[in-house]
């Protein structure tokens, strides 16, 4: 729950930015993760607010690296599909026993 001794986000991204930062508030916590990694380009990024706060990124960002490994894997069997040619059911069955 929000604390009301919070700072809410607008006022602390303008806060920031008056710094020569760099900030954006976003409604969520996995939308900001998102959207940091898109900003950030690989670079550091921060991320404010309370230890349990701090889970729930940590928890996002574990799930936005698995959900971008898993669209490379995606795009990688494409990718072979389009070379090599698509495998039959019976093809993938010998492959996983």
């Amino acid at each position: 729950a929000p604390s009301p001794r919070a700072i809410p986000a607008a006022e602390l991204a303008a806060r920031i930015e008056a710094l020569g930062g760099r900030a954006e508030p976003a409604d969520t916590i996995p939308a900001a993760v998102a959207r940091t990694d898109a900003l950030a380009a690989g670079g550091p990024a921060a991320a404010l607010g309370t230890l349990y706060f701090s889970g729930e990124v940590r928890e996002a960002v574990e799930k936005q690296k698995a959900f971008q490994k898993l669209q490379a894997d995606v795009e990688m069997g494409w990718q072979s599909a389009k070379e090599s040619g698509w495998l039959s059911l019976d093809e993938v069955e010998k492959q996983l026993l």
